[in-house]
């Protein structure tokens, strides 16, 4: 019996052992708890805020161009003029002081309201130029038919900018023409006070009968003038008088060019003007934008022709430069313009 309590005691040692052991197992893979470190440096609490950074002041645009070259270049060419093609320029430098020369006249000096001036400085900074010069014009250049074209050359952050109303679609609502056309009132304004010549009367025209077959000689058989742009004594002007034999002046009551426009193209342009239909012409209305809005110029053509004077203006009428009446009107200017 002894014998017998012995081993069960023994395999009840065995047993705790075991178990004992089992803890052990156990403890020995229970994770240990992690110590956390106290935070370096100062606490959320006394950590000094960053100041906020301060953003740099968008410099204004002053009335300083980027280099010495004018503030603004405006050129006009195109047209008829005593001395061959109309041309005119207006030259408005950093500080307002403007010259205005067209070839002919004394230049006429002045100066722009400061304000204008800066005005347009400040329009010309903020002007995204490649912008405005990808819309392109789309008409018949004035130049055409005896108008102008008009340059504008700004002097800008990004170098010259040059913007010819032939090649680009003018927006005259804009910041920056609308500045433009300040200016430009401001030279208006100082060189009207330059007294102007008194023009030449007008030579009168005897209007022809309805059954003509050919215009009297020695009368103006087309009359061809041009206004607008700028020019020392005002808005620019010229006109060319044709007459019957051929002879030619370059302004009303004139002096007689020594040459004359050959036999044919007078003859070639008298046929068109007694075939031509001047309601049907004058019924089709110009939409666009008249060429003196951006100082170029309106083209007036007068035909001497039955039963009377037909005046058609490029402003108001569309004219059809490669109509019969036209092509031979501008063979005849043409005609004029040789040396």
């Amino acid at each position: 019996m002894l014998v017998i309590r012995s081993l069960l005691w023994g395999c009840a040692c065995l047993a705790l052992a075991s178990c004992t052991l089992d803890l052990g197992v156990a403890n020995t893979t229970k994770p240990k708890t992690a110590t956390v470190l106290a935070p370096q440096g100062p606490t959320a609490e006394t950590r000094p805020t960053p100041s906020p950074a301060t953003a740099s002041p968008k410099p204004t645009p002053t009335a300083v161009s980027p280099s010495k070259d004018p503030l603004l270049r405006i050129t006009t060419s195109g047209g008829r003029c005593v001395n061959g093609a109309c041309r005119s320029e207006i030259v408005i430098e950093n500080g307002g002081a403007f010259t205005v020369t067209n070839g002919v006249s004394s230049p006429v000096q002045g100066k722009i309201a400061k304000a204008d001036v800066d005005a347009l400085v400040l329009a010309i900074a903020q002007t995204d130029f490649p912008k405005i010069m990808a819309v392109k014009f789309e008409g018949t250049c004035p130049t055409a038919y005896d108008g102008s074209e008009a340059h504008y050359v700004f002097n800008a952050p990004g170098g010259l900018q040059d913007i010819g109303s032939c090649a680009v679609a003018i927006d005259k609502a804009s910041l920056l023409f609308k500045a433009v056309a300040k200016v430009v009132a401001d030279v208006d304004t100082s060189v009207a006070a330059v007294p102007a010549p008194t023009p030449s009367p007008r030579p009168s025209v005897t209007p022809l009968p309805t059954t003509a077959t050919d215009l009297p000689a020695g009368q103006p058989v087309l009359r061809v003038s041009t206004s607008g742009g700028m020019c020392p004594t005002g808005v620019c002007g010229s006109e060319t008088v044709i007459n019957r034999d051929g002879s030619y002046s370059a302004a009303a009551g004139g002096k007689l060019a020594p040459n004359k426009v050959p036999k044919a193209d007078m003859d070639a342009m008298v046929r068109e003007i007694l075939a031509a239909d001047f309601a049907k012409i004058a019924s089709v209305k110009f939409t666009g934008t008249c060429p003196t809005a951006y100082d170029g110029s309106e083209v007036t053509y007068t035909f001497n022709a039955p039963p009377g004077l037909q005046t058609i203006a490029s402003c108001t009428v569309e004219i059809d430069q490669g109509s019969p009446l036209f092509k031979a009107a501008a063979k005849v200017l043409e005609a004029t313009r040789q040396p």
